[in-house]
C-alpha cells in the first residue's frame, strides 16, 4: 500500500498538460477546427513556389512539430527520413510559413499536442518540474523525438541512477 501511493500512471499527453500547467502555462491544446482555421489563414497568403498546402501542412506536422524544431537552422539540418524531398533552398522559402503558424498559435495561447510535450520538456529541464525516480514507458514506438526528450528529461537517466528508465515498445507497429 505505501508503494502505490508512490506511483503514477498516467498517458503521455496529460503529463505534459500537468507539467505546463505547474509551469504556469494556462492555454489550451488546439483543436482541429482552430487548426484548420489557422491553416486557412496561414495559407492563405503566398505559398512558395512549386510546394502545395498539403506537403506544407504534413510537413510542419511531421518533421517541425513531431520533432519540436523551433528554428531555421534546426529545420534546415533535420533528418526527414521517408519523406517528399526538399532542397535547402525550398526549406528556407517555406519556414516563414510554419513561423506564422505558430505566431497565430503563440497569440491565441495554444499549443498542439506536440508542442505540448515540446513545452513540458522545457519546464522540466530549467527545473520547473521533479524527477521520477523510475520511469516505465509502453507502446514507446508511439512516441515522437520529442516525446522521446521529454522522458529523458524527468527521468533521472543522466544522475548516475541504476534503472532510471525502462521502455516498452513494438517495433514492428
Amino acid at each position: 500500500p505505501d508503494a502505490a501511493k508512490k506511483i503514477e500512471v498516467t498517458n503521455l499527453h496529460q503529463l505534459a498538460r500537468t507539467i505546463c500547467i505547474r509551469g504556469g502555462w494556462q492555454g489550451k491544446v488546439l483543436e482541429d477546427t482552430d487548426r484548420e482555421e489557422i491553416w486557412r489563414a496561414v495559407l492563405a497568403s503566398s505559398l512558395p513556389s512549386g510546394l502545395g498546402p498539403d506537403l506544407i501542412r504534413s510537413e510542419y506536422e511531421l518533421v517541425v512539430d513531431k520533432m519540436g524544431i523551433d528554428n531555421e537552422e534546426a529545420y534546415l539540418t533535420a533528418v526527414r527520413s521517408g519523406r517528399p524531398r526538399l532542397d535547402r533552398k525550398q526549406r528556407k522559402a517555406v519556414w516563414p510559413v510554419f513561423l506564422e503558424f505558430n505566431r497565430i498559435l503563440h497569440k491565441r495561447n495554444l499549443l498542439t499536442f506536440e508542442g505540448l510535450v515540446h513545452q513540458a520538456r522545457l519546464v522540466v529541464e530549467r527545473g520547473g518540474f521533479p524527477k521520477y525516480r523510475h520511469v516505465l514507458v509502453d507502446e514507446l514506438q508511439d512516441f515522437g523525438l520529442e516525446a522521446l526528450r521529454l522522458i529523458a528529461a524527468i527521468s533521472h537517466l543522466s544522475a548516475g541512477f541504476s534503472d532510471p528508465l525502462c521502455v516498452v515498445g513494438d517495433g514492428h507497429q
